[in-house]
């Protein structure tokens, strides 16, 4: 019985937390002109410039989205090993989650250098 009311006091706390609603002041900013990230971009002079530019924005933003999904799962697979307990099964389950989300870490920093590098490459060309 106790399982019951703790589950229908947090179902209903969770409904009155989603379902809360808060003031939003809209203020008259006139529209967004351009994406600052894009616009950055457009003002390059050249299209080699441009490209390298659009591309490297691309890097960081992938690059930071791995990033934070290594991050999360370093957590969730410690959370795991964790929890295990005597679990051979889950102990090895876990270690090879913190591998491979180290090794996505690893990826995610590699693209920050491949976007460095690529930019070197392409302006010693021009």
């Amino acid at each position: 019985m106790q399982k019951l009311n703790k589950l229908i006091i947090g179902l209903v706390s969770f409904l009155l937390l989603l379902f809360t609603f808060y003031p939003v002041y809209a203020q008259n900013g006139g529209p967004i002109q351009t994406i600052p990230i894009i616009s950055e971009c457009l003002s390059q002079s050249t299209l080699i410039d441009k490209i390298l530019c659009v591309v490297q924005k691309v890097f960081y933003i992938l690059g930071f989205v791995a990033l934070a999904i290594s991050v999360f799962e370093i957590f969730r697979a410690a959370l795991t090993f964790i929890t295990a307990g005597e679990k051979a099964e889950e102990v090895g389950k876990a270690r090879s989650k913190i591998v491979f989300a180290i090794v996505g870490l690893v990826v995610a920093l590699l693209s920050f250098a491949i976007a460095w590098f690529v930019k070197q490459f392409l302006e010693s060309l021009s």
